[in-house]
């Protein structure tokens, strides 16, 4: 699991190299469009203003070239997020794809991981229809009950396969209290964090 995850992020991380610099070109000519754009604003102020006094002057100057500053960071940090987004959104496609996975070996690594942290001893372990062609239900049950040190055992989880769930696993108390999302998007919302950190050093770097 921890080898999947490894490479998923760094598949993430290659791809974000790739994309900075042709993302942080654009955002640099749109903010020299933007300085110039308001430098110009900036002379036409000056010049229909020439009757008012050198510091009233100077101080619109000085606030004129902070908002040039703010409007370039704002645009900066947009272009940021949609880099991630984008990211995020082809490596969401590559995991429901199943890409070059081994299906098998990481879905009953999913369930290892999510069946360790339940602490009730009836499970509800929900898969995709795509999923469930992979792992039968007796696998699934028996996987759980070995994982999960609170699962009285192979009787007390129940399996239920949606067409319409995420890929992955996701685990439930019978009772409802408790759930574990493992589906590969649950997984990819917990990493999303600290790959975006990453992914603004690539871009800051370019």
């Amino acid at each position: 699991m921890q080898d999947q995850e490894a490479r998923l992020r760094q598949e993430i991380l290659e791809d974000a190299e790739r994309k900075a610099a042709r993302v942080v070109k654009r955002a640099r000519q749109d903010a020299d469009k933007l300085r110039e754009d308001m430098r110009r604003d900036q002379e036409k102020r000056r010049e229909a203003r020439l009757s008012e006094t050198g510091r009233e002057a100077d101080q619109k100057a000085c606030a004129i070239r902070a908002s040039i500053d703010l409007e370039i960071s704002r645009h900066a940090l947009a272009r940021r997020e949609q880099v991630l987004e984008a990211i995020f959104a082809d490596a969401m496609a590559v995991l429901a794809s199943g890409g070059d996975l081994d299906r098998q070996r990481s879905l009953a690594g999913l369930l290892k991981e999510a069946a360790g942290a339940m602490a009730s001893p009836h499970v509800v372990v929900t898969v995709a229809s795509e999923d469930a062609s992979v792992l039968a239900e007796q696998e699934i049950r028996e996987a759980v009950h070995q994982a999960g040190a609170a699962v009285a055992g192979p009787e007390s989880v129940s399996v239920t396969v949606d067409s319409g769930h995420n890929r992955g696993v996701l685990l439930a108390s019978a009772d409802g209290r408790e759930r574990f999302d493992n589906t590969y998007a649950g997984r990819l919302r917990r990493m999303k964090n600290p790959l975006r950190d990453a992914v603004y050093n690539l871009l800051s770097r370019s």
